[in-house]
């Protein structure tokens, strides 16, 4: 797992009218590659949010089962997606890809964690 390149510059940026279209269609994209191992898969963060200033790189939580995290890992990493392991948070996978555009993160998280109850999601 490339730990070393998990940190990168951070850029906030005005609010982009088209984050929540891209999202939905890289969402769309990433069902498409997870299957049925996706139980469901939401646009969260600061982006989901509108009119808020903020980084400009899609989050996305899959609802995948812990079990099945390596499988789903593999398959984004064959989608051009970097895996970075739990990322210092038990219970999910962390994949990054930055090209192509639009820049994209995929948190796998078990259906039942907590935390991905409590992030704020597009509607």
């Amino acid at each position: 797992m490339p730990d070393d390149k998990l940190d990168e510059p951070i850029c906030v940026v005005p609010c982009h009218k088209a984050w929540a279209s891209e999202a939905h269609e890289q969402a769309k994209q990433v069902r498409s590659v997870l299957g049925d191992l996706a139980r469901d898969v939401l646009h969260i963060g600061s982006t989901a949010v509108p009119g808020l200033a903020a980084k400009p790189v899609l989050d996305l939580a899959a609802a995948v089962n812990i079990d099945q995290h390596e499988t789903a890992a593999q398959a984004l990493s064959a989608q051009a997606f970097e895996d970075f392991g739990a990322a210092g948070v038990p219970g999910r996978r962390y994949m990054r890809r930055r090209d192509p555009r639009p820049a994209v993160n995929v948190q796998l998280m078990t259906p039942a964690w907590r935390p991905l109850e409590r992030q704020p999601a597009a509607p």
